[in-house]
């Protein structure tokens, strides 16, 4: 309040109806910057690790199916309220999503995923890559198809997600563990991908918007940034990445699979990160795997989604291993404005 020419005004306090996490439970902050109470009690439900550190390999695909499906359970009320419309087997994939993400509570940012076990179902840390691998594996154990997919486009250029096929429930899914997106097409015959590779640009636009988006709701906890970003004079924070990533990732993944789908299958071509299965993952990592501990290849994927069909038509191949140093992922798609240089 301020008084001029003896008048006392006041001036309204800008509304804060929105909430973030503090150590002294929910602090209210702009509207922009955090989520509901809601939503944060909603998704501090998910919140806990996948499994056990002491789990072995031989026991550790029945052990999360069941362990997802009674986890589920629990669940289950709080998902049907939410999202009544959604099928059973869409609920139960939805709700992989929220426990992959719920598992990580620490976005960090590094040059390689997390490759050996227990780490890349155990480890609170990781960035786009270690969340979608672990998703992946929540997928193969309880029998869906699934592959990981890199992305480089103007409009996410360092990004990775998942694409899923559902065959009982004829349902394409593409999911984001890293910042809470799912959709999804029913009545399909294959994999989204497959299917948006074979349309023509205008047909691509189309079948893009017959998805469905779920509404989730998305919140970083805390977010550990390399040193370059750590030290420099206006550093990228949680408080920063909540305010930024829910505007923009609709939007991003709207562009990056319609307009610039171009560009996403040039990086595919351009860096070879193509889309991969698990094993195919496994075997991309091996070079950079430490030997004489479990890996991806001891878990032995089964249900790696059919991509013949969509590197045939786009004229890629998942041939190759990594080579540290060629590419980076982490937050920075969302505020990085120019393109990559081999875009």
């Amino acid at each position: 309040m301020i008084a001029i020419a003896g008048v006392a005004i006041a001036f309204p306090r800008e509304k804060t109806i929105a909430f973030v996490e503090s150590p002294n439970g929910p602090r209210e902050v702009k509207l922009e910057a955090g989520i509901s109470k809601e939503d944060l009690n909603f998704l501090q439900s998910f919140r806990r690790p996948i499994i056990d550190s002491d789990v072995t390999i031989p026991e550790l695909r029945s052990l999360l199916r069941d362990q997802m499906t009674k986890d589920f359970q629990g669940e289950r009320s709080s998902i049907d309220q939410r999202f009544p419309h959604l099928t059973d087997s869409e609920k139960f994939i939805l709700f992989l999503v929220l426990r992959a993400n719920g598992s990580m509570p620490v976005y960090k940012t590094r040059a390689l995923p997390l490759l050996t076990f227990p780490d890349m179902l155990t480890a609170i840390d990781g960035n786009c890559y270690d969340v979608s691998i672990r998703l992946s594996i929540l997928l193969e154990a309880v029998g869906i198809r699934s592959a990981i997919i890199t992305i480089f486009t103007n409009a996410l250029p360092g990004h990775v997600i998942v694409s899923a096929y559902d065959e009982t429930g004829q349902t394409a899914y593409l999911l984001d563990a890293n910042t809470n997106v799912f959709r999804h097409w029913r009545d399909v015959d294959s994999d989204i991908l497959t299917i948006l590779s074979s349309a023509s640009p205008d047909d691509r636009k189309r079948l893009f918007e017959v998805g469905e988006d779920v509404d989730l709701p998305i919140y970083f906890r805390f977010y550990a940034p390399p040193s370059d970003v750590a030290f420099s004079p206006n550093p990228i924070t949680a408080d920063y990445l909540n305010e930024v990533i829910p505007a923009s990732r609709k939007n991003a993944w709207r562009s990056t699979f319609t307009d610039q789908f171009a560009q996403l299958v040039g990086s595919w071509r351009g860096t070879g990160l193509v889309p991969r299965t698990l094993t195919e993952t496994a075997s991309f990592f091996a070079p950079q795997t430490p030997t004489g501990l479990q890996n991806l290849s001891d878990f032995s994927p089964q249900l790696g989604l059919d991509l013949e069909k969509i590197r045939t038509k786009l004229g890629i191949e998942a041939t190759g291993t990594f080579s540290e140093g060629t590419f980076s992922l982490g937050p920075n798609q969302y505020w990085i404005k120019t393109s990559p240089a081999h875009l």
